[in-house]
């Protein structure tokens, strides 16, 4: 198992407009310099963030390059990551 240099946890909410450019802008960041992993959380996204993430994990899975981590919420909870 190859060590992971960086992990980059994103939290993501109806971000279908906006989640294929961050994606592309995170790959061409990091450009193979470093062995990561990204962290994906939808806290129950309406809109299609769903489908994109996992479009993205597929697309991932056939190049073995990279590593996606998904945590899908199927519902919003706004107390999420403030301690309630």
């Amino acid at each position: 198992m190859k060590k992971i240099d960086l992990s980059i946890i994103v939290p993501i909410y109806n971000e279908e407009e906006s989640i294929i450019e961050l994606y592309q802008q995170i790959i061409h960041a990091i450009q193979n310099k470093l062995t990561y992993e990204l962290i994906f959380i939808n806290d129950g996204s309406t809109d299609k963030t769903h489908e994109l993430i996992n479009a993205f994990i597929k697309s991932t899975e056939k190049l073995n390059k990279k590593k996606i981590v998904y945590i899908n919420y199927k519902k919003n909870s706004p107390q999420r990551g403030q301690g309630g």
